[in-house]
């Protein structure tokens, strides 16, 4: 039988058509999947992308985050460091010159009688004590006056003197005249003044002048209105003649500060302190070297080293010197003893500012060795006993003991620091602190010098400061002067007008 092949043919191209169908629908099914693959690699893509980029913006961020971290602790310690400033500060807004070195001039504010004040109430009414001799004038004293020839004495009549009976009274004047001395000098004859002028102002004047000058709170332009003044206008002193008047004080007193210096140089103890004055709008400083009988005063422009070793009388004592925790000094002498006065204002702040016990335990051993020193000297004592010696000693170091322990528990920390170094010095510097102890000669304090410097401080408060270094000088040495005829008991107009009509040595010191 014979095949038909076209029908097979063409079921067999039926079958290839819907194979081809199929695969073309599965090549539009792949299409769609790759295009879907694509769509999601781009996705991908893009979202790493955007992951990478949130990536970057973490680690910045915890990099940001760390420094806002290292800003906040640094921050918060500077926070702290703040608060004891504040503190501390509070504390410096309280003191004084009664409890710390600075002087009454910083003072701001009003405190209540002798509070923040080293001394001890002595336990006296107020007012005059019984038996201090009084100053009232009387009659005797104005009749003493008249018979000692010191005063001229005139009699002025009220009434009728043919009443026979009458009553006295005295009263005490001034009167000043000016006048004018002429000198004839005739062919043959020498002049007694080196001044070759024909008219010039005598020693008297010029001693007046001089000596409100030296006092210190008058300056020349008030030292003219008082001359006019006193004169009824009659002179009028330049103030060019006025200063030179100062100057050729300072000029022929060398000799007497020679004398100052060399009696200060013969002593074994001198007290040492030193004041701010200014010199043409700049610091400088003003130094005492002083006993209890004569004090020099020297002009400083800096009180380093070099400037402190050009003073001759401190470059060659060979003594004890006493003064206020100047370290540099301790290059100068053979012993030095430290002002305990200065010692019991850092004590009272150091109570104010820590609350710690030792403070007020080292104030009362130091007020009790010095009535103990006082007590020794009134008997003309020598010295303290070795056993009571023994006993101040070894409680001074047993304070300092508990100050050690009583620091470690001490805040803020400022007020440890400073606590700290307070203990330090008062170890260190123990046998300076204590001197006036073991030698009856050494003060306890040094407010010697620093009364003597208060001359200083008027005039600078009052007349203001130098125009030059040479000026200050000047004002030194007149100061001297005046300052050791007054402790000699010599009057200090006097004392000026003997220099000024001799410049020989003026003083004469006593050998104890």
């Amino acid at each position: 039988m014979k095949s038909d092949y076209s029908k097979d043919m063409y079921r067999y191209v039926e079958s290839l058509f819907a194979q081809v169908e199929e695969l073309q629908e599965k090549i539009k099914g792949l299409e769609r999947k790759t295009q879907y693959m694509e769509g999601m690699e781009r996705e991908l893509k893009t979202q790493e992308l955007l992951i990478n980029s949130l990536k970057e913006k973490n680690a910045l961020l915890h990099q940001e985050n760390q420094e806002l971290k290292k800003q906040a602790e640094e921050l918060k310690r500077e926070n702290g460091l703040l608060r004891e400033e504040i503190t501390r500060l509070k504390s410096n807004r309280d003191n004084d010159s009664h409890n710390s070195s600075n002087p009454p001039s910083t003072d701001q504010k009003v405190k209540k009688a002798n509070e923040y004040n080293s001394r001890q109430k002595s336990g006296k009414k107020k007012g005059g004590q019984k038996g201090h001799p009084g100053k009232t004038l009387s009659r005797r004293f104005a009749e003493e006056l008249i018979q000692s020839g010191k005063c001229k004495h005139s009699v002025v009549i009220i009434g009728d003197e043919k009443a026979g009976s009458y009553t006295t009274q005295y009263v005490l004047e001034v009167n000043v005249e000016t006048e004018v001395k002429e000198y004839r000098i005739y062919k043959g004859s020498d002049s007694p003044f080196p001044n070759k002028s024909q008219v010039f102002y005598g020693p008297t004047i010029k001693a007046l002048a001089a000596e409100l000058y030296g006092i210190g709170v008058v300056s020349i332009l008030r030292i003219q209105e008082i001359i006019r003044s006193i004169t009824n206008g009659v002179l009028e002193i330049s103030a060019g003649a006025l200063y030179g008047f100062c100057r050729k004080l300072s000029e022929l007193a060398q000799p007497s500060l020679k004398q100052i210096e060399t009696h200060i140089l013969n002593g074994t103890v001198a007290y040492t302190d030193a004041t701010v004055v200014t010199v043409d709008g700049n610091q400088a400083y003003i130094r005492n070297i002083s006993n209890e009988k004569a004090v020099r005063f020297f002009a400083m422009e800096n009180k380093n080293i070099p400037a402190l070793s050009k003073i001759w009388l401190l470059a060659h004592f060979a003594g004890i010197f006493v003064h206020d925790h100047e370290t540099s000094l301790y290059r100068f002498g053979t012993g030095h003893g430290e002002c305990n006065v200065h010692l019991l204002r850092y004590l009272r702040k150091n109570m104010e500012d820590c609350k710690n016990t030792w403070s007020q335990h080292m104030t009362d051993l130091l007020y009790e060795m010095k009535e103990c020193v006082e007590k020794y000297a009134k008997c003309e004592k020598q010295r303290i006993p070795d056993e009571k010696m023994t006993t101040f000693l070894k409680r001074y170091d047993e304070i300092i003991q508990l100050g050690r322990i009583e620091n470690t528990q001490t805040r803020p920390k400022w007020a440890k620091s400073e606590e700290k170094s307070l203990l330090n010095r008062l170890e260190k510097y123990k046998d300076n602190h204590l001197l006036f102890l073991k030698r009856l000669d050494v003060a306890f304090s040094n407010n010697m010098s620093e009364r003597d410097l208060r001359k200083c401080k008027n005039r600078q408060k009052v007349s203001g400061g130098f125009r030059n270094q040479e000026g200050c000088e000047m004002f030194a040495n007149i100061l001297s002067v005046i300052e050791t005829a007054k402790r000699l008991g010599m009057n200090p107009y006097n004392a000026i007008l003997s220099i000024f009509q001799s410049s020989q040595p003026i003083f004469h010191f006593s050998i104890d």
